[in-house]
């Protein structure tokens, strides 16, 4: 990152960023601003579509949190030969709750899927939460049918368990330290 110190995380393919106010301000402004901020292209079709609804509760969090950085919203870039690429946006809702939990997400630009990559980020992060001894269990909820997104979380030791019964449609699965 060519702009200020932030809090990243470095995988055998992937460079995960916090995002942190400065970033999300410049991501809100202009592409070209976050692209030299991150040192990396910003795709077509950025961000990817799961994320869009999300993003102004996003957006509140880290404004109102800045000290929380970390706890949500992370970009996934991918290291290339010639020029990074930021391809993914991960994270958690929240901070660790009363009980030890947080809740992960992930959301993928599609060229790059079925390659390891959400997976790679989802390791990065549980390993990452995991740092934090408050983090008892990590939770995280799919679509069910979703099966990409089931097998990312298998791969990541996550179990399934009891479907949502206020929310049918939902999947959840739960780690624990």
């Amino acid at each position: 990152m060519n702009q200020q110190p932030c809090l990243q995380i470095e995988t055998p393919r992937l460079r995960l960023v916090a995002v942190s106010p400065q970033l999300l301000e410049a991501e809100t402004q202009r592409y070209t601003v976050l692209s030299t901020m991150l040192d990396a292209e910003i795709p077509e079709g950025w961000p990817p579509p799961s994320l869009i609804p999300l993003k102004p509760w996003f957006r509140e969090q880290i404004f109102l949190h800045p000290e929380k950085t970390g706890w949500f919203l992370w970009y996934g870039i991918l290291r290339r030969a010639l020029s990074d690429v930021l391809i993914l946006s991960t994270g958690f809702l929240e901070p660790p709750d009363i009980q030890g939990g947080v809740e992960i997400g992930y959301a993928l630009m599609d060229p790059w899927r079925g390659q390891g990559l959400a997976t790679e980020a989802a390791l990065a992060l549980v390993d990452w939460a995991f740092l934090h001894p408050e983090v008892r269990f990590i939770r995280a909820r799919i679509a069910r049918g979703n099966l990409a997104s089931g097998r990312i979380l298998k791969r990541c030791g996550f179990e399934h368990t009891d479907p949502d019964p206020l929310k049918p449609a939902i999947d959840r699965y739960i780690r624990y330290r």
